[in-house]
């Protein structure tokens, strides 16, 4: 059993206005997302699904076309290869939980790609 800290994860920007911090297991990710008002992510594309938890704040999100506003104490989940992107209509802390890619070695699987690979939580 492994405990994981927040306050001890390394962060990383993702773009402007746009934070992530990243738990691996050995089959799930766990990204940890603050987002600054008007932070926006262009729409992408991912291969398995995954659960948007927002914990505070307020976010458009567009999946497949449809866009839903989505608040805290609200989960969102994305199925796999549903175009999706994600606008915070105020500071936002979010959580995404998906599959980690087994193609990327560990250091690189997951939530990390780049602002291409996630939208983020």
């Amino acid at each position: 059993m492994n405990q994981h800290y927040w306050n001890q994860t390394e962060s990383f920007t993702m773009k402007e206005n746009f934070f992530r911090k990243l738990v691996m297991g050995d089959q799930l990710t766990i990204a940890r997302t603050e987002m600054d008002t008007g932070a926006r992510l262009q729409p992408r594309c991912y291969p398995c699904e995954s659960f948007i938890v927002i914990l505070t704040g307020l976010c458009k999100v567009r999946v497949n076309g449809r866009a839903d506003i989505i608040g805290a104490n609200q989960i969102l989940h994305v199925p796999a290869y549903a175009e999706h992107d994600i606008e915070a209509l105020e500071h936002t802390l979010a959580l995404e939980i998906q599959p980690r890619s087994p193609a990327l070695p560990p250091e690189r699987s997951g939530l990390m790609e780049d602002e291409n690979y996630l939208w983020g939580v």
